[in-house]
């Protein structure tokens, strides 16, 4: 059980609490790490206070790996759940982004602050909110924070599209039939197969239903790929909505998407144009007797 700064006698110690966070999971290093350095500060500040009476908490907050676009962090909601038991007085933390990156998300946090009359220091910006005019600096700085922020996710998704509008790969996990090599798709043969056996038995059948069932029989199952945590995801049975979504797929046919639209791809088509264009066929029948069957009932 964690033990608190004492306040049993007078003057009162302000109880003060260490927040930190880093998001980069290699932070987690047992190395001396960002979350080291922001606590070596903030403590030392503590300490330098110690006339005034400010004692640090023996719990430390932080949060490794974890980003500021989020309050459900552990440590954060552990800190919270304290100052609602009435354990602390102030919060301590390097910089305001360290507790939040978003303007609504840190709105929440000075709430519960003021509620429980617990002050936030930002020591790099030598912020209090202790004074109104600490409070309106800190509100400024965190809309500008939140600005930056969404610049930042603009361009990251410009560039996301500029390089797919070369052909180029930028997600994660490829469709079947691909393996990614950086920005480069690369042929899978045993999965190339899968997806080429896939459209000739839709067009054979012309029935998503009749393949779902077929397939099922086969043994065939959704691409299986493993997390970067080394979890292993997919290799389960096939499903109409799957089946659906490879079959519209024009990353089979060497094409590449970029918002709406569809550019041609650096990679190598593992469906060619005869059978794409036979399996649409079929895929535009069925949208139109289902349309028609819409209207009948309209």
């Amino acid at each position: 059980m964690a033990i608190y700064a004492d306040r049993s006698s007078p003057p009162f110690p302000l109880r003060c609490a260490v927040n930190t966070r880093t998001s980069r999971a290699g932070e987690t290093d047992p190395a001396f790490t960002s979350i080291n350095a922001q606590q070596e500060t903030c403590y030392a500040f503590i300490a330098s206070r110690h006339h005034l009476t400010c004692l640090p908490v023996s719990v430390s907050y932080e949060d490794p790996g974890f980003s500021g676009g989020t309050l459900e962090r552990p440590a954060l909601q552990q800190m919270l759940a304290d100052i609602k038991a009435d354990r602390i007085d102030m919060v301590v933390v390097y910089k305001l982004d360290r507790l939040s990156r978003g303007m609504v998300h840190f709105a929440r946090l000075m709430e519960t602050f003021e509620r429980h009359h617990v002050t936030l220091v930002s020591l790099t910006q030598h912020l209090n909110s202790h004074d109104a005019a600490g409070r309106l600096a800190i509100n400024a700085l965190m809309t500008f924070a939140q600005f930056e922020r969404e610049n930042t996710g603009e361009r990251i998704c410009d560039k996301i599209r500029a390089t797919r509008r070369q052909g180029m790969w930028t997600d994660s996990v490829p469709p079947m039939g691909y393996e990614a090599r950086g920005q480069r798709l690369l042929v899978n043969d045993v999965e190339a197969r899968v997806v080429r056996h896939i459209f000739e038995r839709f067009v054979a059948l012309g029935s998503i239903t009749d393949l779902v069932r077929e397939l099922g029989k086969q043994g065939v199952t959704t691409k299986p790929w493993t997390t970067r945590t080394g979890k292993a995801r997919g290799g389960r049975p096939l499903d109409k909505n799957y089946l659906d979504k490879l079959l519209n797929n024009r990353t089979l046919i060497g094409e590449m998407q970029s918002g709406d639209q569809w550019h041609a791809g650096a990679h190598e088509l593992i469906v060619p144009a005869d059978l794409w264009d036979s399996a649409h066929a079929l895929l535009d029948d069925r949208r139109r007797a289902k349309k028609a069957c819409v209207e009948r009932a309209a």
